[in-house]
């Protein structure tokens, strides 16, 4: 006999849900991204408006960017772009990336502008990131193009200074005590420039006094400064076999060489002899940087002294060597060019069959200078006792 609770069916039981619970609980399954803003439209009324919360800068369902606003936790306080007028950025800008170099090549440069940019299409333009530029506000126009004016090397010397961006959250530090944080990022540009050499080398002023009285030389009296020109004579009397001569340079040079031996930078007058006809002497104001310059720079100046002689008496003696050939005196006529000096009416003839002879002067004096001058006007120095060669023309 079968058993009556075989053929009975007992139904499960089961959870009814309210209708619009049911309905807000398939809206959460279906979305977990959607966020709910409530408005009051009536005294009596409330409703639910679901809106997109679209990844931090990626476009919304309805094609435009998502709005961040001072306080969210994601609020972007990175820069979009930062370019310099000069230099390059080593490495290349990048917003995540906060310490940088920039070397300015042009040492005379007075001023460097960085100029950068905000991601503006994340932002509501009348809530957008404070700025700070070392550590001072940076107030900007978001209309504007963006600018931050750097004032560089003033004193010719090199120029290395950090700069720094902040970009933050005007709201500032957000939390609670040791979980009080800020959102900022911070941007480090170290700004290199070098020397301005080329200033720092020119000397400020060259003086030469000859017995206390300060002496001219020709080409400032035919027209212009001591300083705009690297070559300075002076025409000295014959009987005057010293001069002082003072070099000023830029307080920024690191040494002076007055004929090629390093002195006092900081001496006032200093002591030149000048013995014969003529003297050249270079005067060199120094500059040296262990980072910029490892090997001194200077500008070399000449300065040239003449000694306004009597050759009365005077005579040289003009000879090749052996092996080159030989010169003979002729005393029978004098020469169209004499000067009724001591060598009045003495002229040499040379003979060599060399293409090049070694010449030797020697003058009864050891104060003047003694020249070679061929036909076509080139001059050849004949120091005492000093072979020189000498080519020699074909006719």
């Amino acid at each position: 006999q079968a058993s009556p609770f075989l053929a009975q069916r007992v139904p499960l039981p089961t959870r009814r849900r309210h209708p619009a619970k049911a309905h807000l609980a398939a809206a959460m399954m279906w979305s977990r991204s959607i966020a709910f803003r409530t408005s009051l439209s009536s005294p009596a009324l409330l409703a639910l408006a679901p809106l997109a919360a679209a990844a931090p800068g990626a476009a919304a369902s309805g094609g435009g960017f998502h709005t961040y606003y001072p306080g969210d936790p994601d609020f972007p306080t990175e820069l979009h772009t930062l370019e310099s007028n000069v230099g390059q950025f080593s490495p290349h800008f990048r917003p995540m990336h906060t310490d940088y170099n920039l070397t300015v090549d042009d040492a005379a440069a007075k001023e460097l502008v960085l100029q950068y940019a905000l991601n503006d299409r994340r932002y509501d333009l009348q809530h957008l990131p404070a700025i700070f530029v070392n550590g001072e506000p940076h107030e900007y126009n978001p209309l504007d193009t963006h600018r931050i004016m750097i004032r560089l090397n003033a004193t010719l010397l090199p120029f290395d200074e950090v700069t720094t961006i902040k970009v933050a959250d005007p709201n500032g530090p957000s939390g609670w005590w040791l979980w009080k944080k800020e959102n900022q990022h911070t941007y480090n540009i170290r700004v290199r420039q070098g020397p301005e050499t080329k200033k720092i080398i020119a000397p400020e002023e060259i003086a030469v006094k000859l017995k206390g009285k300060t002496l001219r030389s020709q080409e400032a009296a035919d027209g212009g400064n001591e300083e705009q020109h690297t070559k300075h004579t002076y025409i000295l009397d014959g009987d005057k076999d010293a001069v002082e001569v003072r070099v000023k340079c830029n307080p920024n040079a690191t040494g002076l060489k007055i004929g090629g031996e390093a002195v006092d930078l900081h001496a006032t007058w200093h002591r030149v002899s000048v013995e014969r006809a003529r003297r050249d002497v270079v005067v060199e104001c120094e500059y040296q940087n262990a980072e910029w310059l490892p090997q001194a720079q200077s500008e070399p100046h000449q300065l040239v002294f003449h000694k306004q002689l009597d050759l009365t008496g005077i005579s040289v003696n003009l000879r090749i060597e052996a092996q080159d050939g030989y010169c003979a005196m002729r005393g029978d006529a004098m020469d169209d060019n004499s000067t009724g000096d001591g060598n009045a009416g003495r002229s040499y003839v040379c003979r060599t069959g060399s293409e090049v002879a070694k010449f030797v002067a020697i003058a009864t004096d050891q104060r003047p200078e003694v020249f070679l001058e061929t036909h076509e006007g080139q001059r050849f120095l004949l120091k005492r006792g000093v072979p020189q060669a000498v080519p020699i023309p074909d006719e």
